[in-house]
């Protein structure tokens, strides 16, 4: 009996399975590996830690959106972070992280990214529920958004925020990203508004659609891995700082960047909003924990916000800078920050919710530092 011919398939398979096993093999490998990694982020490096962090921001919820770049949806209840900023999110009827519903009128609305949405954090342990129980009158409505960036913010308060008819729109500033992203969202409109920002920021402009493209990416995500520097506290507490991954916020910052350009004309946009529904306004400056430690260390890094505070003052917007305090409290041994998170801690929060509200009931027409 003459034996059966094995099919064509197999024998191709098993003639060069040579050259299709071997990268087989490292995209499962990476694969594999990216999952342990991301189910135990304590296992790479600080740096890397702190990328994936920010990216895994805005993306897991998002919608998007052609102009906005993203929203949220209304009512859901998830768990964001990891280890200690592990926290729950309940949003409103707008995607935002409120009590719902909505007042007709806010006394006060404030807008931004992760730092004004309260990552990490309890929501009555944010920044903004807290200033509005301090105050005790009004609502304070936040539109911000994790991951979002300057000209989101600004169209964020025209779609949401100037309808609420405030008393006052704070506009919220992060020296960690904001720069930098602001070159990457006109990098986006300039492509068209293709899709989801927060999705299309995420893969850098490159949307992988084949299993090449997603080894690239994932291999890249490997090569992110840099130095960094852990803090040690009296109390035993540590705070991780990674100076480098703000290489690109020192660039795009300086006098004359597109990122500080960017950044100054979406903040002078919002204040127009603010003036045609007659709110004040003012900006809310968030620094890096490396802004505020390092220089304590003895190592030298500069201030991100000084050509920004520069402009703002030249144009006569009030603003307050939380780095001042911030220092007082750091000079004293005090963790402000997530050990390995870029966002205040709860105690960072309520060092925030209470500077504000000195800075809210005082006259702040004068565009002088807090």
């Amino acid at each position: 009996v003459m034996p059966r011919s094995e099919p064509k398939a197999r024998r191709f398979l098993g003639r060069y399975a040579g050259l299709w096993l071997v990268p087989l093999s490292v995209l499962v490998a990476l694969m594999i590996a990216e999952g342990v990694l991301r189910l135990f982020p304590g296992l790479m490096p600080e740096e890397a830690q702190l990328r994936l962090l920010w990216r895994q921001q805005a993306t897991a919820t998002s919608i998007g959106d052609s102009y906005l770049g993203y929203v949220y949806p209304a009512h859901i209840q998830a768990e964001f972070g990891t280890g200690p900023a592990r926290f729950s999110v309940v949003s409103d009827e707008n995607g935002f992280r409120n009590a719902a519903p909505w007042p007709e009128r806010a006394r006060i609305v404030v807008v931004g990214d992760s730092l004004t949405y309260g990552w990490g954090v309890a929501a009555d342990e944010s920044w903004t529920a807290l200033l509005e129980k301090q105050l005790g009158e009004g609502r304070v409505i936040t539109l911000g958004l994790p991951g979002a960036v300057p000209q989101q913010y600004t169209r964020y308060l025209e779609q949401y925020g100037v309808g609420l008819l405030p008393e006052i729109m704070i506009y919220g500033i992060f020296s960690g990203n904001d720069f930098q992203e602001s070159v990457k969202f006109e990098h986006w409109l300039a492509e068209g508004a293709p899709g989801n920002y927060a999705v299309w920021n995420y893969f850098e402009g490159d949307i992988p659609s084949r299993a090449a493209g997603w080894l690239e990416y994932m291999s890249k995500n490997f090569r992110n891995l840099y130095a960094s520097t852990t803090l040690k506290f009296s109390d035993g507490e540590r705070l991780q700082l990674a100076p480098s991954i703000l290489t690109s916020a020192i660039k795009e910052s300086r006098t004359g960047s597109d990122g500080l350009r960017n950044v100054m004309r979406a903040t002078l946009e919002a204040r127009k909003l603010a003036q045609l529904v007659g709110s004040q306004f003012v900006v809310l400056l968030f620094p890096t924990k490396e802004e505020i430690y390092l220089p304590l260390r003895g190592t030298d890094f500069p201030s991100l916000f000084a050509p920004l505070i520069s402009e703002l003052q030249a144009a006569g917007i009030p603003y307050i800078d939380l780095s001042h305090r911030y220092t007082e409290l750091a000079a004293k041994d005090v963790r402000l920050y997530f050990e390995i998170d870029t966002h205040p801690n709860a105690y960072g929060n309520q060092v925030i919710a209470d500077l504000v509200e000195e800075f809210l009931t005082d006259d702040f027409t004068a565009a002088t530092p807090r």
